[in-house]
């Protein structure tokens, strides 16, 4: 993902973020403009044309201008910047998710954690 589409996606207007500032890593929508088609779509999304239809609900290949279509084949995450005070287990608490799952999705082996640290969360 270019930095651009990262700054898009989460309403940004310049490259500085905080410690604890969330960001989406993911676009929620796409918004079917004129000339999309599945394959044209799908293949900018790193999907395969039936992974987008599946994620849709689609049983055939038509599609509207304007139709809005899901993207992303995970659950939704957002980072998490570490800050003072952070340790795995409140950051998990916070997100109601388990220590094991947090390390899990952030390739963690302890439970160290450095202030600035990116980790992604799990928004369900």
């Amino acid at each position: 993902m270019t930095v651009s589409k990262l700054k898009e996606i989460n309403n940004l207007t310049s490259d500085t973020i905080k410690i604890g500032d969330k960001l989406l890593l993911v676009e929620p929508d796409y918004i079917v403009k004129k000339g999309d088609t599945l394959y044209s779509i799908a293949t900018k999304n790193n999907l395969t044309v039936n992974e987008l239809k599946e994620l849709n609900n689609l049983t055939n290949d038509i599609l509207f201008i304007g139709q809005k279509l899901k993207l992303n084949k995970d659950l939704e995450k957002e980072i998490y910047v570490a800050k003072k005070g952070d340790t795995l287990y409140s950051i998990a608490k916070k997100y109601n998710i388990s220590v094991n799952k947090l390390k899990e999705l952030n390739n963690l082996n302890s439970n160290l954690l450095n202030i600035g640290q990116s980790l992604i969360i799990s928004k369900n």
